[in-house]
């Protein structure tokens, strides 16, 4: 493979037609997964592009949302290296690697995610790896993560860069990254000079919780770019490393509704039984019990309608509460829905906007159930969990109550319910779970 030779220059030479050609690069590449390879296209337009000095390496670069690339360097790729490199800088924020660092030295955290995810975008074999002493695709990296990998390399800044630059060529001495905190003064690679590895990764300033949501934004993204290949009738156009993160995802090892099961003993008047599985879970190889008789008593589930919930998530609310009538069916569900509530005239208190209670004969069909709270769904204003509170201390009788939200929202007064037992499913983008006042938080 012949090394590649970039003639860069300063940023301030790039002309119209020098932007004009690198863009149309990225494009032409962008364009060849869109008609090829949906999974791929699905992730990448995701991401914006942008012209860049990229120092230090002077390649490209990535962060949440954004492709960073020198222009220079993307005037001297062939179309099968552009394409590599698209789907190389696609894959670190679709991975978690940007998200996962977690104060690891960053070159060396670098060259672990590089390798990677260069094995596996050789075995899946899409592009072409260009030669510019980028990190190999060994097999001794293959089946490893790169916190294996991370931990393996030795801390030496010289040994590391050995490892990035068998021949010694170019500078090595950065990860290229905004917000680097590794020790040292930065040396910027100078003309003529090897780029010293494939590309840089912008981790940013971002905190763990913001680092957090945008790792679930990406693994969500992961979940529809397989199910778009697959509606395509393309599944070997996903890599199995994804197709195993999607089923980690979508069938994930403690559901949150293993975590509900305390409560629900805790509650429920009658015992369990391990002689009668639940047969929602068996084709997931979990196993849950049945109860002996279903004898839960009233449970209120609160699903947030407030004008911070997506459509998208008050209908996954509304699906998560199918699975809770279909694995536990209390004898009495009060369904509640509820933005800020309504001021009630004849009780004085703020009640919840939408109010439905069924037993437990009434919730033998499921599908019928939810047809009905769905239509009954009401809110779009602020947000406030008392109303709800309100409502299950003018009933006695519930003994568990359930809140799907994100969490934004007025809550009751702590002291009084601390003690009671409260669950609240968070949604996917929601409040940080430490932060909710009382009870057990999940993310749903």
């Amino acid at each position: 493979m012949a090394k590649l030779e970039v003639n860069y220059r300063d940023p301030s030479e790039w002309t119209k037609a020098d932007l004009k050609e690198a863009a149309a690069k990225i494009t032409l590449a962008k364009t060849h997964l869109t008609l090829r390879e949906p999974f791929f296209a699905v992730l990448a337009l995701r991401l914006k592009t942008r012209p860049h000095h990229c120092q230090p390496f002077r390649t490209m670069c990535v962060s949440h949302d954004t492709i960073y690339y020198n222009v220079d360097y993307a005037l001297s790729l062939s179309h099968e290296e552009c394409l590599f490199l698209l789907c190389h800088e696609t894959c670190h924020p679709a991975f978690g690697h940007i998200f996962r660092r977690n104060g690891r030295q960053p070159l060396k955290w670098n060259i672990a995610i590089d390798a990677v995810t260069n094995v596996m975008l050789a075995d899946y074999g899409i592009g072409k790896a260009p030669d510019d002493g980028g990190v190999p695709a060994k097999d001794e990296y293959r089946g490893k993560t790169a916190e294996q990998i991370y931990d393996e390399m030795p801390d030496d800044t010289a040994e590391t860069k050995r490892l990035v630059l068998p021949d010694g060529d170019g500078d090595g001495s950065s990860s290229g990254e905004e917000g680097d905190d590794s020790e040292g003064e930065q040396k910027d690679a100078q003309p003529g000079e090897a780029s010293g590895v494939h590309d840089g990764h912008i981790f940013g300033d971002r905190t763990p919780e913001q680092d957090e949501r945008e790792g679930r934004k990406w693994q969500k993204a992961v979940i529809e770019a397989v199910q778009r290949a697959d509606e395509m009738k393309k599944q070997g156009s996903v890599p199995s490393e994804f197709r195993r993160m999607v089923d980690d995802l979508v069938h994930p090892k403690v559901p949150w509704q293993r975590e509900l099961l305390p409560f629900v003993q805790m509650a429920a008047s009658d015992d369990y039984s391990w002689r009668r599985l639940n047969r929602r879970y068996l084709p997931h190889g979990f196993l849950f019990p049945t109860m002996k008789s279903p004898s839960l008593p009233e449970v209120a589930v609160h699903i947030d309608t407030s004008g911070s919930m997506s459509q998208e998530e008050i209908t996954a609310c509304v699906s998560e509460t199918l699975g809770i009538l279909d694995t536990f069916i209390p004898e009495r569900l009060h369904f509640l829905a509820c933005d800020a509530g309504f001021h009630d005239a004849e009780s004085g208190d703020v009640m919840p906007n939408s109010i439905i209670v069924k037993d437990r004969h009434e919730m033998m069909n499921p599908q019928v159930v939810i047809q009905e709270l769905i239509e009954g769904l009401a809110g779009g204003g602020g947000t406030s969990f008392v109303p709800t509170f309100n409502y299950v201390e003018a009933n006695r009788n519930i003994r568990l109550v359930i809140v799907m939200t994100d969490g934004y929202g007025a809550f009751p007064e702590v002291e009084k319910w601390q003690h009671f037992p409260t669950f609240w499913v968070s949604t996917e983008n929601g409040l940080d779970l430490d932060a909710y006042p009382f009870g057990r938080a999940v993310r749903m």
